[in-house]
This record gives structure tokens, sequence and C-alpha cells, in this order.
């Protein structure tokens, strides 16, 4: 009877936990998809009124190293600020890229940017369900994704100033290479952290939703981008 009553409890500690996993997992998703609702807003919006078009452009780096400052305090203080906060400022940067994302319809197509959308929303589910329901130890790639991640930056930043087409189209490939095992990794991470937090109050597991939500958006983003690279037509 003993035994029978111990494997109940545990029986019962598993469904709560499978229980909360699930709850904050979907929080996860849920604010993700809603920074990319406000940055696709917010770029439809700057794209329909030319005079804000134009201000954007003239300002463009102002907004990108607002969008940096925003970002990193973001992540530095994201569990030492209270959740209404962290979530204020999720949205000023979604609306912040989505200024600063408009101007890639001035570059490619609209057809180009709905293709490569719908690959990296592909791409993406994919790589979700996979890193969520994987049993494999994926945090062995931890390295080797910020190791991708510092050589893409710095070799982008370098083609920057050669602007050699070899190695633009390289790190495209690269990129979206790299954003793609992130996508798998970071959405496993996130879900084995709330897990390990899982008996903690709700307002660090919403914090953890909150700061994964930023982290899955931005891979995201990224990938998009370098699909468009890759398959965008330019005007």
């Amino acid at each position: 009877m003993e035994n029978y009553n111990g494997n109940k409890q545990n029986y019962t500690l598993q469904s709560d936990l499978e229980l909360i996993v699930g709850q904050k997992m979907t929080s996860v998703f849920s604010w993700m998809v809603i920074g990319l609702l406000v940055t696709i807003l917010t770029s439809y919006l700057t794209l329909s009124n030319p005079s804000f078009l134009n201000f954007s452009l003239k300002y463009i780096y102002m907004f990108f190293i607002a969008e940096l400052i925003l970002v990193f305090g973001f992540s530095m203080k994201v569990y030492s600020i209270d959740i209404s906060t962290s979530r204020l400022i999720f949205l000023i940067y979604s609306a912040l890229n989505g200024i600063t994302l408009s101007t890639v319809a001035l570059i490619y197509t609209g057809v180009s940017i709905t293709y490569s959308f719908g690959i990296a929303i592909i791409v993406f589910l994919v790589m979700s369900i996979y890193g969520y329901i994987t049993k494999e130890d994926v945090s062995k790639i931890r390295n080797l994704c910020i190791g991708g991640l510092i050589s893409l930056v710095i070799l982008s930043f370098v083609n920057f100033f050669l602007k050699s087409p070899t190695l633009y189209w390289m790190l495209s490939y690269f990129g979206v290479i790299l954003f793609t095992a992130l996508i798998a990794y970071d959405v496993n991470r996130i879900k084995k952290q709330i897990i390990y937090l899982a008996q903690n109050n709700d307002d660090i597991l919403d914090k953890v939703a909150i700061s994964g939500a930023l982290s899955l958006y931005l891979d995201f983003i990224n990938m998009f981008l370098y699909v468009l690279r890759i398959f965008g037509k330019k005007r």
C-alpha cells in the first residue's frame, strides 16, 4: 500500500511538472509571437508613413543603438526588474526592430519577403518541436553555437569593408545553419530551465518565459534575414 501511494504521489508530481512546463512554454511562444506581430505592425506603419520612414532612414543608426542598449540591458536585468517592466521592454524592442526592419521592404520584393518568412516559420516549427521533445543532450552544442555566433559577427563586420561576394554567400548559408541549431538549443534550454525552477514562484517562471521569448524572437528574426539574403529578390 505504501509503495502504491508513493507511486501515485510521484505520478501526481510528474503530472504537475508537465502542466507547469506546458503552461510556461506556451507563454514563451505566445510572447514571441506577440513580439513578431508588433514588429510586423510597426514595419507596416513605418512604410505607410513616408515622413516617418524618411526620419527613420535618416536616424537608422540611432535606432540600432537604441535596440542594442535595450536588448543588452534587458538580458542583464530581466531577473531583477518586475515582470511588467520586462514585458514592456520586450514590446518596445520589438517595435524598434520593426522600424529598422522596414528598410528590408525597400530592398527586397514583397514576394521574396513573404516566401522567406514562410521558410523561416517552417524551419522554426520543426526545430522547436525537435528541441522540445528530444531526449538528447543538446547542451553539448552550446560552445559551438557561441563560437559560431562570435565568428559570424566578426566576419560580417570584416566583410562590411571587404565586400566580398563569396564571403557574403558563405556567411548567409552559415547564418541559416547556425540559427537553425540555436532554435533547437534555446527551446531545449528554456524547457530545462523551467523544469529546474518549477518549484519557485510564478514571478520567476514568468521572467524565464519572457527572457526565453526574446531569445527565440532573435533566433527567428536572424534566421529569416539570412534566408532572405539567400532567396530574396532585390528591387
